[in-house]
């Protein structure tokens, strides 16, 4: 939901991450929510993560098409709820990599609002800080960000973005249930 203009707020070299479910949505006061077809932007063209789920980009929309909006070097994060996602990077030439990644299962679901973005922030807190994931290898900034969905679900609104200790105690958990983030 935000202007073009901002995408030259942030100055050049400070990394960008993008929820793009807003910029996919026509808004009408008193009218039902249109979905827009994605398509270039300014912020698009400035984010080097960009988040959102499958169920944003209607299932008409091919991965290769999303693919084609990205700048070089930029990732995608296609989620897909309780079945986890997909990560694109977009590399020089064209190529890209694609890696899935499993949800880490929620306890019981109370409110998914905001797990997508919760699940952006952390991946763009473990790309600034690498040692926040810890010694999870490849994957472990995935896995820290699923965990970190899958709490915020269990609880109503603002009420359920988890802090550390419950991250570290849900990723302690997956981890003893064998839950695997794919490499």
């Amino acid at each position: 939901e935000l202007l073009d203009a901002w995408a030259e707020v942030v100055p050049r070299g400070v990394p960008v991450a993008l929820g793009w479910q807003g910029l996919l949505r026509e808004l009408t006061a008193g009218q039902r929510t249109v979905r827009r077809p994605p398509r270039r932007s300014a912020l698009l063209s400035r984010a080097d993560i960009v988040g959102v789920s499958r169920f944003d980009v209607g299932p008409q929309t091919t991965l290769e098409s999303l693919r084609a909006l990205l700048h070089p070097h930029a990732t995608l994060l296609l989620t897909e709820g309780s079945l986890g996602g997909l990560v694109f990077r977009v590399e020089a030439g064209g190529r890209y990599q694609v890696r899935r990644y499993p949800a880490i299962p929620a306890h019981r679901e109370v409110d998914a609002t905001g797990a997508g973005d919760v699940f952006l922030a952390t991946l763009l807190a473990t790309r600034a800080q690498p040692r926040l994931a810890g010694r999870q290898g490849l994957g472990g900034d995935l896995r820290l960000s699923a965990a970190s969905a899958s709490l915020v679900v269990e609880a109503p609104g603002l009420n359920g973005v988890p802090e550390r200790p419950q991250i570290a105690a849900r990723m302690r958990e997956s981890l003893r249930s064998g839950a695997r983030s794919a490499g």
